[in-house]
Parts: structure tokens; C-alpha cells; sequence
């Protein structure tokens, strides 16, 4: 009976031992919260410093297109005389709207409007000035640091669009 009495008290320890404390396990939990908490909030530093990014580059076009208008009076790709101040530049039709490219792979105001704001020295890249090869969203393929600047946000890239002030007057805007 001894015998028997001993081997209990031999295996009991051992089956008491086998798994984890509440607070073994509590500390882990609050270790993977910890860890989760910075990641998302991690992550929301990272956006909010693209969102700023993004924003950033939006003035600083608005700026130089205000500065391009003050310098050349007109908007960039739509000054009739843009071959006379940059020869491989082209002229628009100066009525103050940019226009679209009339086809694929054409020259149009759209496209001309960051060609010549690089070749006035206000914006850094070079462009082609001309639609890309297949119809977009615009309806014409917009090419990223080929024909429009490549935004710092994921797979996008700058456009110009034309909008009516409340006035009825038309303006465009980087």
C-alpha cells in the first residue's frame, strides 16, 4: 500500500505542472496586445505621413502653375506662344482651359501643361508632352514620369482637370 501511496505522490506533482498559469498566460496576452497596438498605430503614422506627402506635392504644382501664370501669362499648355519661349514645346489655343489630348499619342494641352512647367524650371522631371499609347480614364493613357508626374501615393500619378467656379468661369488646376 505504501508502494502505492508513494507512486501517487511521485506522479501527482508532475500532472499539476503540466500546463500555464492564469498569470503566465495573462502576461502573454497583454505582450501580443502591446505588439498589435504599435504595429496599427505604426501604420497610421505611415499614412498620415503619406497623406501630408501627397499634399505637399499638390501646393507645391498649385504654386508653380500660379507662378507660371504670373511669369507667362497664360496656364501652362494652353500658352499660344509656348514654341517661342521652348522650341519643342506646343502651343495651345490661349483661351485659358486645359484641354484634352484630341487622340492617342497626340499632343494636347493636358500633357503640355507639365511639359512646360518642367522646361520653365518650376517643376524637376522631363515630359513627353504627349498622350500615352492606349486609351485611361481621362481617355488617354497617362503614363507615370513620362508624359504626368508620379505622385508619392501608391500607382498613381498627377493629372489636370478642368472645373467651373461658381462665377461660370473656367479654371484649371494641378
Amino acid at each position: 500500500m505504501k508502494r502505492v501511496f508513494r507512486r501517487i505522490l511521485e506522479i501527482a506533482p508532475l500532472r499539476c505542472q503540466a500546463g500555464f498559469s492564469l498569470i503566465e498566460l495573462s502576461i502573454a496576452i497583454a505582450i501580443i496586445g502591446l505588439l498589435v497596438g504599435g504595429i496599427l498605430g505604426g501604420q497610421s503614422l505611415i499614412r498620415s505621413s503619406e497623406t501630408r506627402s501627397i499634399i505637399s506635392e499638390f501646393n507645391r504644382y498649385q504654386s508653380a502653375t500660379s507662378q507660371f501664370l504670373d511669369q507667362y501669362a497664360g496656364l501652362p499648355g494652353d500658352i499660344g506662344n509656348a514654341q517661342g519661349f521652348w522650341g519643342e514645346a506646343s502651343s495651345g489655343n490661349a483661351n485659358r482651359i486645359i484641354e484634352a489630348a484630341p487622340s492617342v499619342g497626340a499632343s494636347g494641352e493636358a500633357f503640355q501643361f507639365w511639359k512646360q512647367l518642367s522646361l520653365s524650371g518650376l517643376i524637376s522631371g522631363k515630359f513627353s508632352g504627349a498622350a500615352g499609347p492606349s486609351p485611361g480614364w481621362t481617355g488617354m493613357d497617362t503614363i507615370p514620369k513620362t508624359n504626368a508626374p508620379a505622385s508619392s501615393a501608391s500607382n498613381a500619378v498627377w493629372g489636370v482637370a478642368n472645373r467651373v467656379n461658381f462665377a461660370g468661369d473656367a479654371n484649371s488646376f494641378a
